[in-house]
């Protein structure tokens, strides 16, 4: 539940409780005063209907009816985050540490939102067409996902992209075809599902994964992909979250990234759960 919003659902969740006296049960007893001695209650609380009422308003609430207040939350809980973490370099296994998936020359550089280019379709196309002859029938798949692959989209000017391999089991492949061309594999840097590669020097400015069709981590990324696409009021929310971090994490790109987390899964949510409603109908 975001922290600003609990007090409106509470009115929600109290329209879902039921309260029944029972003065001689010992069942569900509350002790206490209001105005002279409570009267013995038992109280019966309709948690999945809670549960359900809670999801579908936080999204509502941090997006539409308090963008102020949402940003602010989003800045609190990173900066609890950034607080929590002692290295931007993830301790793998004791003794080592996992490779950093920001290449040493794009850290150094401010994190910058840059306004929609569209060249940068144009630079998607010759990435993947490298990508592909070196992959073969070893893909199914490359897709553009990321802020860059939304037409009209403000975004740093990194490309994005999801290479797609039938199964788990042709990743090992798709890993070795992808070395002949000079990406260096750095592993799922903790987030299963996804394997993650650093480009050749000289190559434009991207950040490349390879998937299978059936990872949860792809699935995100074109949902969240498609979501910012059909849904202006949504990228231009977005949008303008990008560029307030920006500024506030200029060196920063961790923080930057954690600011945007939040938002990302609460538009995945609203998205999964409209789906849920349409299949319903």
């Amino acid at each position: 539940m975001v922290e600003f919003g609990h007090h409106l659902l509470l009115h929600d969740l109290r329209e879902r409780v039921e309260v029944h006296h029972h003065p001689g049960s010992r069942t569900g007893r509350l002790k206490g005063s209001l105005e002279g001695d409570l009267e013995p209650v038992r109280v019966t609380v309709q948690a999945r209907a809670a549960s359900r009422v809670m999801r579908q308003h936080v999204g509502r609430l941090e997006r539409e009816r308090f963008p102020d207040l949402h940003r602010a939350d989003v800045r609190r809980r990173t900066e609890r985050r950034l607080t929590a973490r002692n290295s931007t370099r993830v301790q793998s296994k004791p003794g080592g540490t996992r490779p950093d998936p920001i290449a040493p020359q794009e850290r150094a550089e401010p994190v910058v939102v840059a306004g929609w280019d569209p060249a940068w379709e144009q630079t998607f196309a010759a990435i993947r067409t490298r990508v592909a002859a070196a992959l073969g029938d070893a893909a199914v798949g490359i897709e553009h996902v990321g802020s860059t692959a939304v037409s009209g989209l403000d975004a740093k000017p990194i490309i994005d992209i999801d290479v797609v391999v039938r199964n788990e089991g042709d990743v090992a492949e798709a890993i070795a075809r992808l070395a002949t061309i000079g990406y260096e594999h750095l592993g799922d840097l903790g987030i299963i599902g996804r394997e993650a590669f650093r480009a050749p020097a000289g190559s434009p400015a991207q950040h490349l994964f390879v998937c299978p069709a059936s990872s949860a981590e792809l699935r995100a990324h074109l949902i969240f992909r498609d979501a910012l696409r059909t849904r202006p009021a949504l990228a231009a929310t977005y949008a303008a979250l990008k560029h307030e971090l920006a500024a506030r994490y200029r060196d920063d790109r961790d923080a930057y990234a954690e600011g945007k987390s939040r938002f990302i899964a609460v538009a995945l949510q609203d998205e999964r759960e409209g789906s849920r409603r349409a299949q319903r109908r």
